[in-house]
């Protein structure tokens, strides 16, 4: 694909198949999470961010949830 403005090429993109863990406390265990559970935490993600450990310095832009 072409940008219309610019002529550069783009290339548009999707996450198909997406995944959610959780870890321990001590971050040496991590179990993927069943879609209800990864589905709830999308749902509060502010709440779980919070409870993290995405480190401070890090900028993202808040997700929203999943719509399948």
């Amino acid at each position: 694909m072409i940008c219309n403005t610019c002529g550069n090429p783009v290339t548009p993109f999707q996450f198909v198949h997406g995944y959610v863990v959780a870890f321990d406390d001590t971050r040496a265990v991590g179990l993927t999470l069943p879609k209800a559970t990864a589905d709830e935490i999308a749902h509060e993600a502010p709440h779980y961010a919070v409870l993290s450990a995405i480190p401070p310095s890090t900028r993202s832009l808040p997700s929203r949830p999943p719509t399948w």
